[in-house]
C-alpha cells in the first residue's frame, strides 16, 4: 500500500493520480513532514489502514525523493536567435523551489487520504488537484495578479481569420479580438449569417461559397477557403484562429497574464519576418506552460502548431483530411524542410476539445470511438505516427526531435541582441473582460 517507486511515494493499491507538493525552502518541508506522518496515523485510528504500515513510515517519509530545481541561467537572446522580442524571465522563487510527488490511489482509501491530508495541512485538495504549495503559494508568484499587459497602439501586420460554426452566442476568440481593438474576419456557413450578423459587424463576416459546403470534412473546407482567400489578396502570411480561444497571455516571471492589443500577434510576426524558412508559427497553449516548468524557453523549434497559427502562404500545401488537421499540416511542413516556431512567451488560452458546444463538437466529433478514429486517420496520412493510450484515451505520438532544421536568416538581416517589450504597460483587468468573455 505504501512504497517508493520511480522517485514517487505510492499510496494505495491502484489507479494512482499524481499530487505534486511544492516547497519554497527546506524549512517549509521540515514543517510538512510530521503532518504527513500524522495523516497516516489518523488513517490507522480510523481503521483506514493497518498499524503495520506505520512501522517503517518515518524512514519512508525521510526518503521521499525531492525534485530540486535544475534551472541553468542562459543568455537565450544569443543562444537561440531570440532578438527584438518580448523579454522572457523565470521567477527567482521557481529557480530555488523543490517538490515531492505523491501518487494517490483513485479509490475510497485515496479519498480518505486526501481529506485527511487536507485537514492536517490546511490546504484545499480534491481528486482533481495536481499541484499544491505548502504552506501557501509564495506571494512573489502573484506579483501581477489581476493585471493585464496592454498596448492598443500595436497592431498585427498580417490578416486574422477566425473559423466559426454554431458559436455566435459565445464568440470567445472574437470577443478578445474586439476587446483588443483588432481587425479580423470570421468565416462562417451562409445559413448562419443572420445569427452572426446580429452580434458582429457585417464587414467582418466572410461566408463560405457552395463548393465549401456539405463536404463532411469538419473545418477543412473553411480552412482552405481562408488560405485561398489570403493568397489571392497577395498576403505573405495569414493567421487562422479557432473560435474557442478565451484570450492571449504573456508568460513572464513564471506568471501568465492577459495581453490586450496586437502585441500577441506582432511579436510573433516580427520574429518570423527575420527568417526565410519558417513554414508555420503560433502560440502554445497556456495549459502547457505552467510556472513550475523551468525547461521553458521563449519558443520551441520544429514542433506542432495548433489552433492559433501564422501560415506562410508560400508553403506548397493546403489543408486535407478530416481530423487532426493541425498535426497533419505541421508534419508535412516539417518533412518538407521548413521550420516551425511555437511561442511560449505569448500563449493562447484555448478551451479544450469537446468542452464547448458548436464547431465540430456536435458533428464529426460526435461519433463512437472518436479518440481512436482521430488517431487512425492521422496514422493513414503519416505511418510513422504511433498510437498510445494515456488518460484513458487513445492519443497519437510523434517524436518531433527527429527534425533538426535551424532558422535561416533572410539575406541582409542582422540580428541584434535586444529586448522589445512593445511598450506594454501593466494595468488592472477591466470588468468588461471578466464578465463578458470569461463568464459566457
Amino acid at each position: 500500500m505504501l512504497k517508493i517507486f520511480k522517485r514517487k511515494l505510492y499510496i494505495g493499491k491502484n489507479n494512482h493520480k499524481n499530487l505534486h507538493i511544492h516547497f519554497k525552502n527546506d524549512e517549509d518541508y521540515k514543517e510538512f513532514k510530521p503532518k504527513l506522518y500524522k495523516t497516516f496515523e489518523d488513517l490507522v485510528e480510523n481503521d483506514q489502514m493497518g498499524i503495520s504500515h506505520l512501522v517503517a513510515l518515518n524512514t519512508l517519509i525521510e526518503n521521499i525523493p525531492q525534485y530540486k530545481s535544475n534551472y541553468k541561467e542562459e543568455c537565450y537572446q544569443s543562444t537561440i536567435s531570440y532578438t527584438n522580442c518580448l523579454d522572457f524571465k523565470v521567477s527567482d522563487i521557481m529557480k530555488s523551489r523543490f517538490n515531492i510527488s505523491l501518487c494517490i490511489s483513485d479509490d475510497e482509501f485515496g479519498n480518505h487520504f486526501r481529506d485527511t491530508l487536507k485537514k492536517n495541512i490546511d490546504v484545499n485538495i480534491s481528486k482533481k488537484t495536481k499541484t499544491i504549495w505548502y504552506p501557501i503559494r509564495p506571494k512573489e508568484l502573484y506579483q501581477y495578479k489581476n493585471m493585464v499587459w496592454s498596448n492598443l497602439s500595436v497592431k498585427n501586420k498580417y490578416p486574422i481569420y477566425v473559423i466559426s460554426k454554431g458559436r455566435y452566442d459565445k464568440r470567445h476568440t472574437i470577443k478578445w479580438l474586439e476587446w483588443s481593438c483588432l481587425d479580423y474576419k470570421v468565416v462562417i456557413e451562409p445559413n448562419e449569417f443572420e445569427e452572426y450578423s446580429n452580434v458582429i459587424s457585417k464587414e467582418n463576416i466572410l461566408c463560405l461559397t457552395d463548393e465549401y459546403l456539405n463536404l463532411n470534412q469538419g473545418s477543412i473546407p473553411a480552412r482552405n477557403f481562408v488560405i485561398r482567400h489570403s493568397r489571392n489578396r497577395g498576403d505573405k502570411y495569414h493567421w487562422i484562429l479557432d473560435d474557442n480561444i478565451i484570450g492571449y497571455y504573456r508568460y513572464y516571471n513564471s506568471e501568465r497574464n492577459l495581453i490586450k492589443g496586437g502585441v500577441a500577434f506582432r511579436a510573433v510576426e516580427d520574429f518570423v519576418d527575420n527568417f526565410k524558412n519558417v513554414g508555420l508559427a503560433g502560440h502554445n497553449y497556456g495549459m502547457f506552460c505552467v510556472s513550475t516548468n523551468l525547461s521553458l524557453k521563449p519558443y520551441t523549434l520544429n514542433t506542432r502548431i495548433y489552433s492559433s497559427i501564422l501560415i506562410n502562404n508560400d508553403i506548397p500545401y493546403e489543408w486535407r483530411g478530416r481530423y487532426n488537421e493541425d498535426t497533419d499540416l505541421s508534419l508535412r511542413v516539417l518533412k518538407k524542410g521548413y521550420t516551425t516556431v511555437l511561442f511560449n512567451s505569448v500563449l493562447a488560452d484555448k478551451l479544450t476539445t469537446l468542452s464547448c458546444s458548436g464547431g465540430n463538437t456536435d458533428t464529426i466529433y460526435n461519433v463512437k470511438d472518436f479518440d481512436l478514429l482521430k488517431v487512425e486517420h492521422l496514422v493513414k496520412q503519416h505511418p510513422d505516427v504511433k498510437i498510445v493510450k494515456k488518460y484513458n484515451r487513445r492519443h497519437h505520438y510523434y517524436n518531433y526531435k527527429v527534425f533538426k532544421q535551424n532558422l535561416v536568416l533572410k539575406d541582409g538581416v542582422k540580428l541584434k541582441e535586444k529586448i522589445n517589450n512593445y511598450g506594454l504597460e501593466l494595468l488592472k483587468v477591466d470588468s468588461r473582460y471578466k464578465e463578458d468573455i470569461y463568464l459566457t
